[in-house]
Order: structure tokens, then C-alpha cells, then sequence
């Protein structure tokens, strides 16, 4: 039995993906955002989806549309550890589709009060975290070891990015991250490596970025993981790299950036590699990074369906497997291999 769905930011470029797929899986959606008109909108165009007009940033805002039982996804851009914390004292579970590192850090500390109240909260839904966590935590199923697992992610900047996600990328131009194995600081755009991509994109240099899921799978899974990204056109990638060698020219490029979406540059599409380093890879592909976080966030939904996933803060990777979520996502355009290439 689907229980009702409450989507934050359910007409943001995320969003309303999320409500599409799930209004159109027949299941009852509440939109939810600041602007009425939008989300009311929005809700219209499918039967199973009632519109909310809530400024989440308004403390208790949440309090006349979120129920017990429900399932709410934060799609909305919003990095809040009192929202999350809200949501399960209201009776709800919540699922977070965000990529950061300190984010999913300080989610963690409300595991206790998560888990005595029986309630679950969903982190790594997405692509990176959150496919790229399946992928690899399927690699090392069949290659268990110590053997680094290499995880690269190109994004088309054809895309629409909502605003939150496209400062939170460029934010970290210039700065270091804690390397996930021994603590070091890593240059995010640094370290470059020339990967094979599918789907015609070809080699394609990609940096080390601070995508959470390198954080996560390196403590769960016992071994080495490190995470890299590109975008397409590859210009794009080799001016973050150099605005990373170069700090002044981070801010220029930041703001050239921010008018990407507007022009559309690159392709709309995104694709993946998660390998062993030398060895058999997963391989993905998608039609946008909007609608594979969407199709990863749709599948997740349909764990709290029957058996609720064990309560306390969990990832992905640790309730479910790529071999689970391969037929939904492929209803959805995303496509990733049976099995590692190499393995076959």
C-alpha cells in the first residue's frame, strides 16, 4: 500500500520530476512551495496531487501538511537538520536527495531520535550519492577487497539546475575537502584522470569532487573510494580546473556559470562509471540529472510501501540493491549495466 508522498520544492527542476513520476504511478502527492500559483499549477495536471503553498524555512510551517505516516522528500535545495528533525517528531519519514558531505554528517546525529520514534531517514537518494552508491556497493559484492573503487559522473549542462544546486557546485571551486582514506586535503577540480564514458561521450578528463557518496561507501564498504566529476562541454570542466589553480578567477567563472542554464550549453544528459581501478566497471546513462534523481527518488519512495525500511538515518546502498532498482529506473530512462563490463 503507497502512502502519501509530500514533496518540498515540488515544482523546482527536481521536484517536479518526483511529482510526475509518482502522480503518474497513481500515488497521492502533496506539491509543495512558497509560491501558490506554481504549485497549485502544477497539481493540476494530475489527479493524484493536491497543491500547499508553505515556506519550509518558517519554523512549524510544516505542521497542517505533513501527517503521520507520510513519506516527505526534500527537494527544495534546503540543507536543514531542524526541518529533518521536524518532520520525524511530526510522525513522518523524511528522504533527502542532497550531495553534501557536512550536510549528511550533521543528518546523522539525529539517528536516536529517528530510531526511538520508528521513523526513517533516507539519505543518498539521488545520483551522487545514491545510484553511484548501488553501483559501487555492487562491485564490491562481487569483488570484495581493498582494491580502490573509482566512481566518475558527468553532468550535461544542458540540464535545468534549480539555484541552490548550481551555488552548492560552484561554491566549492577553490576550496579542499577531506580526503575520505587518510583525512588529507584534496583540491576539489584537482587530481585529474582521463575516464571512458558511455554512450558516446567518449575519454573524458574528470576531477576529484566532494560528492558525499566517496564519504559514505569508503566507511561502509572497508575500502578505498574516491569520486570525480566532469560536465559537458568539457570546456566547462577544464575552466573549473584552472579556476581552482587559480583563485581569481573563481569568482568570474561563477558568475559566467550562472547564466549556463539559461543558454543551455552541453547536453541535458548525464552518464557515469563506477570501476575497480584497472578492472570491471558499472556504466549508467540518463536522460538528465533532474530526471534520474527523480527516478532514484521514486524507486526509494516505494521502500516505505509495505516492511518500513529500519528506523534511524540509513543510505541507500544499505536498504536495496541495483539489481532491485534496474527495472524502475529503466521505466524512466535510466539505464545502467546488468552486470560490470569486464565481468561478462
Amino acid at each position: 500500500m503507497s502512502r502519501r508522498t509530500v514533496v518540498l520544492g515540488g515544482y523546482g527542476a527536481v521536484g517536479r520530476e518526483v511529482v510526475s513520476l509518482l502522480a503518474y504511478a497513481g500515488r497521492q502527492v502533496v506539491v509543495v512551495g512558497r509560491n501558490q500559483r506554481r504549485a497549485s499549477a502544477l497539481a493540476a495536471t494530475f489527479t493524484a496531487a493536491v497543491p500547499a503553498s508553505v515556506d519550509i524555512n518558517t519554523p512549524g510551517a510544516l505542521g497542517n501538511v505533513v501527517s503521520r505516516d507520510d513519506l516527505v522528500i526534500n527537494c527544495a535545495g534546503v540543507e536543514s537538520v531542524a526541518l529533518a528533525r521536524s518532520v520525524v517528531e511530526a510522525g513522518a519519514h523524511y528522504l533527502d536527495i542532497s550531495a553534501s558531505r557536512e550536510h549528511l554528517v550533521a543528518l546523522a546525529g539525529l539517528d536516536e531520535i529517528a530510531a526511538a520514534r520508528g521513523r526513517t531517514i533516507l539519505c543518498s537518494v539521488g545520483l551522487a550519492p545514491g545510484l553511484t552508491n548501488l553501483l559501487a556497493a555492487d562491485l564490491h559484492r562481487r569483488y570484495p577487497g581493498v582494491q580502490p573503487i573509482e566512481v566518475t559522473v558527468l553532468l550535461g549542462l544542458g540540464d535545468e539546475y534549480g539555484d541552490a544546486s548550481r551555488a552548492w557546485t560552484l561554491s566549492r571551486i577553490g576550496t579542499t575537502f577531506p580526503d575520505p582514506v587518510d583525512g588529507r586535503a584534496v583540491g576539489n577540480f584537482r587530481d585529474g584522470r582521463r575516464v571512458l564514458l558511455p554512450a558516446g561521450f567518449g575519454r573524458r578528463r574528470a576531477y576529484r569532487f566532494d560528492l558525499a557518496d566517496q564519504h559514505i561507501l569508503t566507511r561502509d564498504l572497508h575500502r578505498p573510494v574516491v569520486t570525480r566529476l566532469c560536465f559537458d562541454p568539457a570546456v566547462v570542466t577544464g575552466l573549473a580546473a584552472a579556476a581552482s589553480r587559480l583563485r581569481a578567477l573563481a569568482g568570474p567563472l561563477a558568475q559566467a556559470a550562472r547564466r549556463l542554464p539559461a543558454a543551455r550549453v552541453g547536453t541535458a544528459w548525464f552518464a557515469g562509471r563506477v570501476d575497480l581501478r584497472g578492472g570491471p566497471s558499472h556504466w549508467v546513462i540518463g536522460p538528465s540529472q533532474s530526471r534520474g534523481t527523480a527516478a532514484v527518488v521514486a524507486f526509494a519512495g516505494r521502500l516505505f510501501d509495505n516492511d518500513e525500511p529500519e528506523p534511524g538515518v540509513q543510505h541507500l546502498h544499505k536498504l536495496t540493491t541495483v539489481a532491485e532498482a534496474r527495472d524502475r529506473l529503466q521505466d524512466a530512462g535510466v539505464h545502467t549495466t546488468p552486470r560490470p563490463l569486464g565481468d561478462w
